[in-house]
């Protein structure tokens, strides 16, 4: 059992900025966005690290974070 958060059901704050998102709600929105593209790669990284203010490195993080949560989605 993992403890990651369930991204699907966080609420993102709006009025909130991008940049004070926390990574849980960085994610559950990058998870909506990649959602609304159809796959990862349809989403472009780098606009992303500078919408939340992070590396690309921290995006690629997030993004395989988020294959791991869809793969253990799927088990259930």
């Amino acid at each position: 059992m993992s403890n990651e958060p369930d991204y699907r059901a966080v609420n993102v704050p709006e009025g909130k900025p991008p940049s004070e998102y926390t990574y849980v709600e960085r994610r559950a929105e990058t998870l909506k966005l990649i959602e609304q593209a159809g796959h990862p790669r349809a989403i472009n990284q780098t606009r992303l690290a500078d919408r939340y203010d992070v590396s690309q490195g921290q995006i690629s993080q997030d993004v395989d974070r988020l294959r791991s949560f869809h793969r253990r989605e799927h088990r259930q």
